[in-house]
This record gives C-alpha cells, sequence and structure tokens, in this order.
C-alpha cells in the first residue's frame, strides 16, 4: 500500500505503507513529515482530504491537525468513495 497526496500541479512523495498503519505511524511519517510541510508550503486554502477511516480520526491524529494548521475536508463515514488519488494511480 501507499500513500500520496496531489493538489493542482503537484504532488507529494509516495510514501510505502508496510504491515497496518497505526495511529503513531501516520502522525510521524505522513503528517508531520509530509502533509504539514506541503500545508505550510502551499498556505491557506489547502483542505486535506482522507477516507474516514479509523486512523484518520484518532485523537492524537485531531491534534495534529489542529497544531499544524491542516483544514480536513468534512464528510459523512458512508459517502460514496470520490477520492480523486485512486485514479492517479491506476493505469
Amino acid at each position: 500500500m501507499f500513500w500520496g497526496g496531489i493538489i493542482w500541479g503537484h504532488r507529494t512523495q509516495l510514501m510505502p505503507i508496510q504491515g497496518m498503519l497505526r495511529a503513531p505511524q501516520y502522525r510521524d511519517n505522513i503528517l508531520q513529515a509530509i502533509v504539514a510541510p506541503f500545508n505550510q508550503h502551499f498556505g491557506e486554502g489547502i483542505v486535506f482530504m482522507d477516507n474516514n477511516c479509523r486512523v484518520h480520526r484518532a485523537g492524537v491524529i485531531n491534534n495534529i491537525h489542529n497544531l499544524e494548521g491542516i483544514t480536513q475536508l468534512e464528510w459523512s463515514a458512508c459517502s460514496p468513495d470520490m477520492n480523486p488519488i485512486e485514479h492517479v494511480c491506476t493505469p
């Protein structure tokens, strides 16, 4: 499995994920290492979108979003999957 982020005309590095992704690993290796600098570089108006899995909604993750100023897209847990990154990686 890989993690990646996109914004109009730019993308993050792909981060390989081995095994089960846990909240501390997600926080340290993805949010703080990749998303926070990406967010700071592009400034306000960036909205972070994830798929509402348990790792993305853990308390330590919400704290990092608040500390780093990462704005999340709010959507229901049962919404249709409209994540554009899945189409970027498909051959």
